[in-house]
């Protein structure tokens, strides 16, 4: 049984990617960590490299988020390890299918929506019994750019949709987690990630993932991953301060909201549609009159 003192994070798709990285970092910080994935081989590795370079506690078990039997089953493994959550992490995502409306399947969207959904419901609902035996818990759900302006994605419909699903749940969920003394935030890596996630926009080509989302996959390809997430690494850490607390339910993006300046921000009062998704010009949606 693990010391109880000790903090621990959960994280989904940890077996590789953003997930591995962030499982490393939090390691490195001497935290305890869980993580899983549908890759047995890529979680295997990775928790046997984790505990044997950082000396923590490393438990892996194959979980597809977007089935609460699993999830539920990989909650109780942890709680049982550890005892409490301090830090949950939904990362596990999927691009989904790509192309215009009429030419993808509605089962693979269907498929791509319940695990960038329901998956972060399902990951939240299994672990809210150890996020609430700790003291004060946070959860980080991983969001993503493109949701607006000059950056749409138009042909990814069934990774954008949820991504701006993500940030309203994650609003509806802020006072949930106030009742347990913790905070619940979205959160974009931003930036060109270099990642496998865009592989099936480089197989599909340009005519049908349209330019902008092409040369995107494209440019993921290059650049160092480590690097790459030094700003969204150091804003999860700062979330998990007492200071960080005070944008529960909020939005933020590691390329936009350097921590010094949230800092600054959390010593005075948010207004209102700061970081919240549903505004127009800095104005939350009024009663209806």
């Amino acid at each position: 049984m693990i010391d109880n003192r000790s903090r621990a994070i959960a994280i989904t798709g940890g077996g590789s990617g953003i997930g591995l990285h962030l499982a490393r970092h939090f390691a490195s910080l001497k935290w305890n960590v869980a993580i899983c994935g549908r890759d047995a081989k890529k979680l295997e590795i990775a928790a046997e490299c984790i505990e044997s370079e950082f000396q923590v506690r490393c438990l892996w078990k194959v979980a597809d988020v977007s089935k609460e039997i699993q999830m539920q089953e990989f909650a109780k493994i942890v709680e049982q390890e550890f005892q409490k959550i301090d830090l949950v992490v939904c990362n596990a995502a999927v691009i989904g299918p790509i192309g215009e409306l009429i030419d993808i399947p509605m089962d693979d969207l269907q498929d791509a929506l319940a695990i960038n959904v329901v998956g972060q419901l399902a990951t939240l609902k299994s672990f809210w019994g150890a996020m609430s035996a700790a003291l004060s818990p946070r959860a980080i759900v991983v969001s993503g750019g493109g949701l607006g302006a000059d950056g749409q994605l138009n042909n990814a419909l069934g990774y954008v949709p949820s991504k701006a699903a993500v940030a309203t749940i994650v609003e509806l969920l802020a006072p949930e987690f106030e009742k347990i003394g913790g905070a619940i935030m979205s959160v974009s890596p931003s930036g060109i990630i270099p990642t496998n996630f865009l592989k099936n926009v480089r197989n599909v080509g340009k005519e049908i993932a349209g330019e902008l989302l092409f040369e995107q996959a494209i440019k993921q390809q290059s650049g160092s991953l480590d690097q790459l997430l030094t700003g969204f690494k150091s804003l999860i850490e700062f979330l998990t301060t007492e200071d960080g607390k005070a944008f529960n339910g909020r939005l933020l993006s590691a390329k936009w909201n350097p921590v010094p300046e949230l800092l600054v921000e959390a010593k005075d009062r948010l207004g209102i549609s700061k970081y919240r998704l549903r505004r127009i010009d800095g104005q939350l949606f009024g009663p209806i009159s």
